[in-house]
């Protein structure tokens, strides 16, 4: 069993420019239906961070963000044959960019953008855990250095991490999503700080895997599929290549769609 905690910096990422993030986010809930093996862990404390957040990171981006060509032409541009059209297609874009900031705003305000359904597709997949109980806790051992976590907010990490230790199995690993370092080693970014490694070793008997990216961690858990199930899939494919019916074509494909891997031969194939 593969446990996954995805922080919120992950979630927000979304709103930001980077289409992959979007792709990638789309990826989980698919997965999480189709398979038994993957079990995503959520705390309030996440999803009450993003709801403060959300609004912020989206006013940032788009800050960042104007289409329009509007920007002083030096004047010894202006005598160009082409200084006309340009001017053109400027107001041209400057009145998309309009029309188009209207559509966007009013569907942002609804939370009706489509990485708002992601995101709450994502929250839908999981059960979110409680973190008040911890409150007491992560407040004195983020005071003594014990646990992860920000000056700016002494508390969120901390509670996070109470809960993980708390419900995660003896046993079993955890792959940490994250583009924080709160958690991090400086030697190495996908492992705890030896404090933490050792607490959680000793208590979880399990290690602690730290992924900047769903990315990343999707390209670990393919190749673990690869080497648990590349004969089945194999023995499938031959099974669709030599299908003559209808039924049997759409049952093997039914199988082989709970399978998240393939070779780029098996592609081809």
């Amino acid at each position: 069993m593969r446990y996954v905690f995805i922080d919120t910096n992950i979630l927000l990422d979304v709103y930001r420019f980077s289409v992959k993030d979007i792709d990638d986010l789309k990826k989980l809930p698919n997965i999480l239906n189709r398979r038994n093996d993957i079990i995503l862990l959520l705390t309030d404390q996440v999803v009450d961070e993003f709801e403060r957040n959300r609004e912020k990171t989206i006013d940032q981006t788009e800050k960042n963000f104007n289409i329009g060509l509007s920007q002083k032409v030096p004047a010894h541009w202006q005598n160009s044959k082409y200084y006309g059209e340009f001017r053109r297609i400027s107001r041209d874009l400057d009145s998309l960019q309009e029309k188009w900031k209207i559509d966007v705003d009013e569907k942002r305000d609804k939370e009706e953008l489509t990485v708002d359904k992601l995101i709450h597709d994502v929250f839908d997949a999981t059960l979110t855990g409680n973190t008040d109980k911890y409150i007491d806790k992560a407040k004195i051992d983020f005071e003594l250095g014990r646990t992860p976590g920000k000056k700016a907010d002494p508390l969120g990490d901390s509670l996070n991490w109470e809960y993980l230790l708390e419900t995660v199995p003896e046993g079993c690993d955890l792959n940490f999503v994250t583009k924080d370092n709160d958690f991090s080693s400086i030697f190495d970014k996908t492992k705890l700080k030896p404090h933490l490694r050792k607490k959680w070793e000793k208590q979880k008997k399990s290690k602690f895997i730290i992924y900047d990216s769903l990315s990343s961690f999707f390209n670990s858990y393919d190749s673990a599929i690869k080497l648990a199930h590349g004969p089945e899939i194999e023995k499938l494919i031959v099974e669709l290549r030599a299908s003559e019916s209808f039924s049997v074509t759409h049952k093997t494909i039914e199988k082989l769609s709970r399978m998240i891997a393939f070779t780029d031969e098996q592609i081809i194939e």
